[in-house]
């Protein structure tokens, strides 16, 4: 990872959105997640909620999520197979936002939940995994987070990734 980028997405606690894509060529399959059941994939948007507040913060969980898992861990772990990523969202904020910005993210228009429980198992959330038939809107998101609180860090935008390497090829604020 380049000097540019390691300053980009740091190794500081943060909570972050993945924001999947399905191509039509997956469209129809039932993608197995662990022991918590089936999704039948649909061609459309997988938005995945989560927070990186262990060890190598926002840089290594996000590294992690770009990679293929060569043994499943996390439920996304078994997802993100068959998905590509578009765009990740993300803060420094050290304070957890994971279950406001999964409420924010639930309220896009169109959202549904594909499988209960995803994400979501240390939590009360009913899920961290949201679809969408089309791409989560960053300002509509932005709007929602700013009716429920004024003091959140500013929202950064990783788009162009490099899935192989891990990192992010491409980067806008």
């Amino acid at each position: 990872m380049s000097s540019a980028e390691q300053g980009f997405i740091d190794s500081i606690p943060g909570t972050y959105i993945v924001i999947f894509s399905c191509p039509r060529a997956n469209e129809g399959k039932e993608c197995q997640i662990g022991r918590l059941g089936k999704i039948n994939l649909q061609q459309g948007y997988y938005s995945y909620v989560g927070s990186a507040f262990g060890p190598g913060g926002l840089k290594a969980r996000l590294a992690h999520h770009l990679r293929l898992a060569k043994k499943p861990h996390w439920h996304l772990d078994y997802l993100k197979l068959h998905l590509q990523i578009e765009a990740i969202w993300f803060t420094r904020d050290p304070v957890r936002r994971e279950h406001l910005w999964a409420t924010a993210i639930s309220r896009e228009p169109g959202s549904a939940v594909p499988l209960s429980g995803f994400g979501s198992s240390d939590c009360d959330c009913t899920t961290h995994l949201f679809y969408s038939s089309i791409n989560p809107e960053f300002g509509h998101f932005r709007q929602t987070l700013n009716k429920k609180t004024d003091q959140h860090q500013p929202i950064h935008i990783a788009s162009g990734l490099d899935e192989k390497k891990g990192e992010p090829s491409d980067k806008n604020s």
